[in-house]
């Protein structure tokens, strides 16, 4: 039995359907892997094709004489508007596209015939120096386009660290590297949008700047310069000379209700809590000296420590510290984590072992960072000191994003053996030898918590 392509019957159709004054029949298919355009004439005749901004013209002659001329938007695929042109004999036909892709064309008949194919991928690569290679990666996806910025960094060769904002508050990925003479930069851990306090393990040079939030997934830096993802629990604890010891909930975060958090001085000058009767806090000498108490915002000594407690967790510190008494404080790492050199958390875990291994729902993260579509940034481990940063724009027309699990393959497909994701949406940024490389979601950089920064060695 003779099976006949749709797409000519509905060519056909088009133009059997056509008043014999009208202009060119023109038919447009897009399937999820390819566009096809046909735009009918009389007897046509492909006399060029040229690239223009934003598209390829065809010019033709036909045998027909004709004044015609239209314009239709394409509302899907890469290709954006077909626009058909023809004043006697001399026919333009202009696609335009919202992506870039190679259109092949034919003149098969009466119409000519154009191709697009949708799998279309455009990469550069930059070496930048020795043991850092840049990466863009420019693709079209069934959701759209995707810009993906990769930074892959041989740290045998160059140094990767983590940098807190200045003040322990919040700055541009592009003022922190160049603060510190950065080759390189990446945001880093979540922070809260509300006091710029870090989400999560943050260490920099074997000192605990913060502790970890819901045991969710750490990226650590040994001396070594090999690198390793894994949960990691914060031990930080305070004891006295009389025997009691409090154990602090965390370290230089938000001091929620019924809970002990322990200052530093990478905090900043003042805990900067709110002055209230349910609150208690004791200033502490770097040589264990508990020096005063006070009811909140108090200020921390330098290379010291302030201990916060409120609502139902202040009844020991009460009655059992007293000015003048000595203590010990301990901020420890155990297991794999003893004496590692720099730590950042983020999560979900995205890939474990060379596979995708999303742990969203374990870490208690929300359903919609799984599954919305937004920026991301992630932090890659190919072995041998080799680390992938990775950026994927998003929520703009030029790049749609991706869920955690097109992240977690991506990571994958980029030879990563493990890989966490870090902050994304608005504060995903990547920092190149003093520019901005990737396309911020907000139209400027977003201020943020920390950046992963890298340097010479």
């Amino acid at each position: 039995m003779l099976k006949l392509n749709p797409f000519l019957i509905l060519f056909l159709l088009l133009l059997l359907s056509a008043p014999a004054a009208a202009g060119p029949t023109y038919g447009i298919d897009v399937s999820p892997d390819e566009t096809n355009i046909a735009v009918f004439a009389i007897y046509p005749r492909l006399l060029g094709r040229t690239a223009i901004p934003g598209g390829m013209r065809f010019d033709l002659s036909t045998s027909g004489r004709r004044t015609f001329k239209l314009s239709r938007a394409i509302e899907k695929g890469p290709l954006s508007s077909l626009s058909i042109n023809q004043k006697g004999t001399k026919m333009q036909v202009v696609v335009r596209w919202r992506f870039p892709v190679s259109i092949t064309s034919s003149v098969e008949g009466m119409r000519l015939v154009m191709n697009a194919r949708h799998d279309v991928t455009h990469k550069t690569k930059i070496a930048v120096r020795d043991g850092t290679v840049f990466q863009r990666i420019y693709s079209w996806t069934p959701a759209g386009p995707e810009m993906i910025n990769v930074l892959r960094l041989d740290l045998s060769k160059v140094a990767l660290r983590p940098q807190v904002a200045a003040n322990f508050n919040r700055e541009t990925v592009s003022s922190i590297a160049r603060r510190w003479g950065a080759i390189a930069a990446i945001n880093g851990s979540f922070f809260s949008m509300s006091n710029g306090q870090p989400i999560g393990l943050l260490v920099l040079d074997g000192q605990i700047i913060s502790s970890s939030f819901y045991n969710r997934s750490v990226f650590g830096i040994r001396h070594d310069g090999t690198c390793f993802i894994d949960n990691a629990r914060l031990l930080a604890a305070v004891s006295l000379d009389n025997g009691r010891a409090f154990v602090a909930n965390g370290v230089n975060q938000t001091p929620g209700r019924n809970r002990t958090v322990l200052y530093t001085h990478h905090y900043g000058k003042k805990t900067r809590t709110k002055p209230d009767p349910s609150r208690r806090e004791f200033a502490i000498s770097p040589d264990g000296t508990v020096l005063k108490a006070g009811l909140g915002n108090m200020d921390i000594p330098k290379d010291g420590y302030v201990l916060s407690a409120q609502g139902t967790a202040i009844w020991k510190l009460k009655k059992f510290i007293r000015i003048g008494a000595r203590a010990q404080v301990y901020t420890n790492l155990n297991g794999i984590w003893k004496g590692i050199r720099h730590a950042i958390g983020g999560g979900p875990t995205l890939v474990h072992e060379g596979k995708v291994k999303v742990t969203a729902t374990r870490e208690r993260f929300s359903k919609q960072l799984t599954r919305g579509r937004a920026p991301r940034s992630a932090i890659g481990y190919a072995g041998k000191n080799q680390v992938i940063l990775v950026t994927v724009d998003g929520r703009q027309s030029r790049s749609a994003g991706m869920t955690l699990y097109e992240l977690a393959r991506l990571m994958r497909d980029l030879g990563a053996k493990e890989a966490i994701n870090l902050d994304g949406g608005g504060s995903t940024t990547m920092y190149l030898r003093g520019h901005i490389v990737n396309w911020v979601s907000g139209g400027s950089e977003r201020p943020v918590q920390n950046a992963l920064l890298v340097t010479g060695k």
